[in-house]
């Protein structure tokens, strides 16, 4: 069963009873060396941040609300997985900003 990490709009009763059709009791957990980071407008995402770390909630979702996860995030963000207190774990990482820091490491 695949489990993601919510730090924003995903921790929402109202949004995941609209995208997975359910609520979901997720699991307190804490994303180390990212930093939580928005934009005027209230968006959130993450980067890599080492030291910091990005509280949220891991959740147990089935393959097809994974994929309506996928679509919902859109172009913007992008899957990865890390790995929580031992459990491997999907998170959405803005594209854009990811890319962004790749160059500069480049």
């Amino acid at each position: 069963m695949p489990k993601i990490f919510a730090y924003g709009t995903l921790n929402l009763h109202e949004v995941q009873d609209w995208l997975w059709n359910e609520e979901k009791q997720g699991r307190v957990k804490q994303l180390n060396d990212y930093r939580l980071n928005s934009y005027p407008s209230g968006i959130y995402y993450i980067t890599k941040e080492f030291g910091e770390t990005v509280a949220g909630k891991v959740y147990d979702i089935s393959q097809e609300q994974l994929e309506r996860t996928d679509a919902y995030e859109g172009k913007a963000y992008e899957r990865e997985t890390v790995t929580i207190d031992g459990e491997i774990v999907n998170v959405y990482i803005q594209r854009s900003i990811k890319e962004d820091e790749s160059q500069n490491n480049a």
